[in-house]
């Protein structure tokens, strides 16, 4: 990766009135923000979509694009949108309920059927997501379906399809409508000559469009129910390790068709991004297994994974713009996997106070990576400055006395700056100085997370000029 910085601003956060961002004006707002404070790259979280929680890592279909971050006024005027309260702050399930309801009124109005035959041709998974959300729309849950729906072969899931064909369709005019707003957006990014680095679920969740259709590629049986699922044992996260819920692929079938399923993937995800992160990437040297039930990490099994010979494939293939997120409890394993593919891994300056020499200290690092304040799974550096003590670690080796949050932060992401490291990717909350209620994630919890909308404050002439004066000075 070229050397140079960026900001992580997932879709959802950019700053908008209702507190759920789109790819409308205000994401090419934030655009224009990256082009002025001399910014290469925008990374976000996974745009598909996302579960009851809001969480873009536990999605019913890996390859979709997310409707709630589709632009209505491409459709309706202002004034329309306002009336159905878009100018105010609302909760997740009000958002969702009217955006849905609005998008079908414009497909009902509107005919752009063959552009959606075009669209389905040139997609293959489009038409399997939109039957699967046709179900999902009526049972949520696969637990809930009735089995005869499950079997894709019966007469009574066809039946049920034709009965429901206009809401078929309907999820294929969002998939059109999101993808058609995506490349328009992911031109203007790289017309300025800024790159996207996009993420991905790492496992598919057990209520998915894959489990549904590719039933053969992961450890369930024959009612669709898992029998392990993934997550991963107490780390500094969580305490109590964390149970994603989510699938384990069948490697042993995988691995018969030269892991074309998996290849697949990587094709797809290098396609709508520039760049993609491996989330979890040590699952790809070991992986780690929980009994289906179990509510948290602390009971399971590692298991080997694909490890080189996926690697390899990659390699052949092309597939190398990616990201190594190789955090958690990292083995030796581990190590020799991520130097051997070259690709960059990541560090991530919160975690350097409370060892000695730690690797995520920036005299450490190497350039083939890329550098973080923090994580979407991080508290702020804010909230995390509230320690005593790991403030006075930070400002130890900052060696700076002052106690402001803002000057220990904004010297840290100078240091990042600085550093060796290719690429350094800061969140906005950093740079806002903001506390712990306006985190991305919290690890381990279920409610309160992937909410978190920006302010516009983050164009602030004062933080474009600190961030171009340290792109200037520093030659990213």
């Amino acid at each position: 990766m070229k050397r140079g910085a960026g900001i992580l601003m997932p879709i959802f956060s950019l700053p908008n009135k209702s507190g759920f961002g789109t790819m409308g004006k205000e994401a090419y707002e934030f655009v224009d923000f990256l082009i002025k404070s001399k910014q290469r790259y925008w990374q976000i979280l996974p745009i598909n979509e996302v579960d009851d929680f809001g969480s873009p890592f536990s999605s019913p279909a890996m390859f979709s694009g997310n409707p709630l971050f589709i632009d209505l006024e491409e459709f309706f005027n202002k004034n329309e949108l306002f009336g159905y309260g878009f100018n105010k702050k609302m909760t997740r399930e009000e958002y969702k309920k009217i955006k849905m309801e609005l998008l079908y009124i414009w497909f009902k109005r509107t005919d752009y059927k063959k552009e959606i035959e075009e669209f389905v041709k040139e997609n293959e998974w489009a038409m399997n997501y939109a039957k699967f959300m046709t179900i999902k729309r009526k049972y949520n849950e696969l637990a809930k379906c009735p089995k005869e729906l499950k079997d894709i072969n019966s007469d009574k899931y066809k039946a049920y399809l034709e009965k429901n064909k206009e809401i078929v369709e309907f999820y294929l005019f969002t998939q059109y409508i999101f993808f058609k707003q995506w490349y328009k957006l992911k031109k203007y990014v790289n017309d300025n000559g800024i790159l996207i680095i996009g993420d991905s679920p790492c496992n598919s969740s057990m209520d998915s469009v894959e489990v549904f259709y590719d039933r053969e590629m992961f450890l369930v049986d024959g009612n669709l129910t898992p029998t392990k699922v993934a997550g991963v044992p107490p780390d500094y996260f969580s305490e109590e390790g964390q149970c994603w819920n989510t699938l384990i692929y069948n490697y042993d079938l995988i691995k018969q068709n030269n892991y074309e399923y998996l290849l697949n993937k990587y094709r797809y995800m290098l396609n709508i991004y520039d760049y993609m992160k491996i989330d979890h990437f040590r699952g790809l040297e070991y992986y780690y297994t929980i009994p289906f039930g179990m509510s948290d990490g602390k009971v399971g099994e590692w298991l080997p994974g694909p490890a080189y010979e996926f690697i390899d494939l990659l390699n052949a293939n092309g597939l190398t713009n990616l990201v190594l997120e190789d955090l958690g409890i990292i083995s030796e394993g581990v190590v020799r996997l991520k130097e051997y593919s070259k690709m960059p891994g990541m560090k991530v300056f919160q975690f350097a106070f409370g060892e000695e020499n730690s690797p995520f200290l920036p005299e450490n690092y190497i350039e083939n990576c890329v550098v973080y304040t923090g994580t979407h799974d991080n508290d702020t550096f804010a909230s995390m400055l509230k320690d005593k003590e790991y403030k006075e670690l930070v400002k130890e080796y900052l060696e700076i006395e002052s106690d402001e949050n803002k000057e220990i932060i904004y010297t840290s992401i100078k240091k990042l700056y600085e550093s060796v490291g290719n690429v350094v990717i800061i969140n906005p909350q950093d740079l806002l100085v903001q506390g712990n209620k306006h985190r991305f994630n919290a690890p381990g919890t279920m409610v309160d997370n992937w909410m978190y909308n920006s302010s516009k404050s983050l164009y602030k002439e004062e933080i474009c000029k600190f961030l171009s004066d340290l792109v200037i000075n520093t030659r990213r």
